[in-house]
């Protein structure tokens, strides 16, 4: 809202507010490529160090396997929705309602599951 207020006053000359547009969409760009970043990093160290134990390098342990899926686990549930909430969901929280949105969300979501399952177990 506030670009959207400097921009109204600020009309009268169209390169500022070209301007201003620009530099608003590249704190978004930047944000998005730093998210987008983090995965490719992360994605290409995994490949070395696959790499690395299918040489011989690195001795890996028998416990690879659910190490794995827990930092699977790890990343999907937690870092990649704060990454994506950091990079693409912008919004003042001036209202506090705002805030818990996505808790709502989360509690309409689970007890909708535990009706459903404690429909099924009835019937």
């Amino acid at each position: 809202m506030f670009f959207v207020d400097i921009i109204k006053i600020i009309t009268h000359n169209k390169y500022c507010v070209q301007n201003l547009i620009l530099i608003k969409l590249g704190v978004l760009m930047q944000k998005l490529l730093f998210s987008l970043s983090i995965i490719s990093i992360g994605l290409i160290v995994g490949y070395i160090i696959q790499k690395l134990v299918q040489k011989g390098t690195i001795k890996a342990d028998v416990n690879l396997a659910k190490q794995r899926k827990i930092l699977q686990k790890i990343a999907l549930l937690a870092l990649n929705p704060i990454a994506t909430v950091g990079a693409i969901w912008i919004l003042s929280f001036d209202n506090v309602r705002i805030f818990f949105m996505p808790f709502i969300g989360l509690f309409a979501i689970l007890l909708g599951g535990f009706t459903s399952l404690l429909i099924g177990k009835i019937l």
